[in-house]
């Protein structure tokens, strides 16, 4: 078993050590993927921020480039250890760990258009949360994509938020509405993020 010790997961700059909520090892354990300051998204805290901590050369390194704090989503690693895919803002990416390279595999703009993870129907009736699988050799990802136009859009009244209300849009299908259109893609993890490979599944 390897083990860490908290002084090497103090971040450049920072006096105290990161808190981890979570945590998974690379397929040789000499990658440790961290998970902290998490937020909420729907009913659990599926966002936040993710760190990798190399027990050689004992580098620690924030995923995401210059995302903003808590914005990565359901991280994981390849399953050779050179890369770590996440979402962030309803997209795809992959990020090289020796090199800190980010490449972005879905490239729509569109907030109707979730790629990777999935909306709030899907985690509260399905219990679902990440939305895309490394392929055995590393070399492609399968993922979900959903497109939630020409659903209703639901408003929720939050009166506890705050001296004022604040209201809150998202889409949700009642009975007998369209729910979001699932299309389920693989992908090369490099390249053009605007190329994709035929879909597998629609529904």
């Amino acid at each position: 078993m390897t083990e860490v010790s908290a002084r090497n997961l103090v971040p450049a700059g920072d006096s105290a050590p990161l808190a981890i909520e979570d945590y998974s090892w690379s397929s040789s354990e000499s990658q440790l993927l961290i998970y902290t300051y998490s937020k909420r998204v729907w009913r659990k805290n599926t966002r936040g921020d993710y760190w990798v901590f190399d027990t050689g050369s004992r580098e620690l390194h924030k995923l995401g480039g210059q995302a903003p704090s808590s914005s990565l989503m359901s991280a994981r690693f390849s399953p050779d250890g050179r890369k770590v895919a996440y979402v962030r803002d309803r997209k795809l990416y992959v990020e090289d760990i020796a090199t800190h390279r980010i490449t972005q595999l879905t490239c729509s703009d569109s907030p109707n258009t979730i790629n990777g993870t999935f909306d709030w129907v899907y985690e509260e009736e399905f219990h679902l949360h990440d939305g895309f699988r490394w392929s055995p050799d590393s070399s492609r990802i399968a993922f979900w994509q959903l497109e939630t136009t020409g659903m209703d859009d639901y408003l929720l009244v939050n009166n506890t938020a705050g001296l004022y209300q604040q209201l809150k849009k998202f889409k949700y299908p009642k009975v007998g509405r369209p729910n979001a259109a699932v299309t389920i893609f693989h992908r090369m993890q490099r390249g053009s993020c605007a190329a994709f490979s035929p879909s597998i599944h629609r529904c």
